[in-house]
């Protein structure tokens, strides 16, 4: 831990028992290949574990789909999507920076680094390959380029 610059993180964290309620829970209707499964449950419905949610037609391919928790109520179905789409900078940010690393470890410390030290959003901060790291954000032309440095500085040193 003291290699990864992470030690000042490492303390005991309390257990808080007690018991964790949702408020509603979404499983989608198009898992895997084929096609989307048809629902069988409306909105406010409450289901069970293990209850079929979704239903593939007559000489279709697809999946069924069950409830993978207990009690739940399920939200308006949501589309199928195999990427988030990324956020949409509003219109006052006009700068984009980023850092490309060859270290998971390093890239979590550069992504913190250039967080704390600018007015920046972070876009994307993901591994994008094996042993590749990126960090993308946006901001102010200023904020970007002092959030830049700094995670330069930070990658150098790691």
């Amino acid at each position: 831990m003291k290699k990864l610059r992470i030690l000042q993180y490492d303390h005991s964290a309390p257990l808080q028992e007690g018991v964790l309620h949702r408020a509603g829970s979404c499983c989608p209707l198009k898992q895997g290949a084929g096609s989307a499964s048809q629902a069988l449950v409306k909105p406010g419905d409450q289901v069970n574990a293990g209850q079929l949610l979704g239903a593939i037609p007559d000489k279709v391919l697809g999946a069924v789909i069950h409830a993978p928790l207990p009690p739940a109520w399920p939200r308006s179905p949501q589309p199928h999507r195999a990427n988030p789409p990324l956020s949409k900078p509003p219109m006052n940010e006009k700068s984009v920076g980023m850092i490309e690393l060859s270290s998971v470890a390093a890239g979590f410390q550069v992504a913190d680094t250039m967080l704390k030290a600018g007015n920046v959003r972070l876009y994307l901060s993901r591994s994008i390959c094996s042993g590749k790291f990126m960090v993308l954000i946006g901001g102010d032309a200023s904020a970007v380029e002092s959030a830049v440095a700094a995670g330069s500085e930070a990658a150098t040193a790691a």
